[in-house]
C-alpha cells in the first residue's frame, strides 16, 4: 500500500501524546456477551466507517483483533474490510490464560475508494 498510496505513511501534525497517522483511523467494537450475535457489532462498525469516511474524511480505516477472534473477523469482512496482514502485540494467545507480549493480531483495512458509503 505504501508505494501505491504514499499518504499511508504521512504522520499527523500533532505529536502529543504520540505521533498518529494523518489519513487513516482505527475502529473497533466491544459487545457484552448477552448481546452478541444480534448485529450490534456490525452496526457499530458501519457507523464508525460512516463517521471516519464521510465526516472526518479519512482515506483508510483499519481494525485489529486477536487472530482467534472469529466473530470480530466476520464483522470486519461483513463491513467490506480486507485482511492486510498480522501484527504482534500484548494480548491473549488462543488457549492461554495470561496475556503475552507477542499475541497474534489480524489487521483489516478499507480504503475510501472501496467504501460503498
Amino acid at each position: 500500500m505504501s508505494d501505491v498510496e504514499p499518504w499511508a505513511r504521512q504522520v499527523h501534525d500533532a505529536r502529543s501524546p504520540y505521533p498518529a497517522h494523518a489519513h487513516w483511523l482505527e475502529i473497533g467494537w466491544a459487545v457484552r456477551h448477552r448481546f452478541r450475535g444480534q448485529g450490534y457489532a456490525t452496526e457499530i462498525g458501519r457507523a464508525g466507517l460512516v463517521f471516519a469516511f464521510d465526516v472526518l474524511g479519512a482515506r483508510a480505516v483499519v481494525s485489529c483483533t486477536l487472530r482467534h477472534n472469529d466473530r470480530s473477523r466476520a464483522v470486519m469482512e461483513r463491513l467490506g474490510m480486507r485482511l492486510a496482514g498480522e501484527i504482534a502485540s500484548r494480548g491473549l494467545v488462543e488457549g492461554a490464560v495470561r496475556e503475552q507480549d507477542d499475541a497474534p493480531y489480524v489487521v483489516h483495512v478499507l480504503l475510501r475508494h472501496e467504501w460503498p458509503g
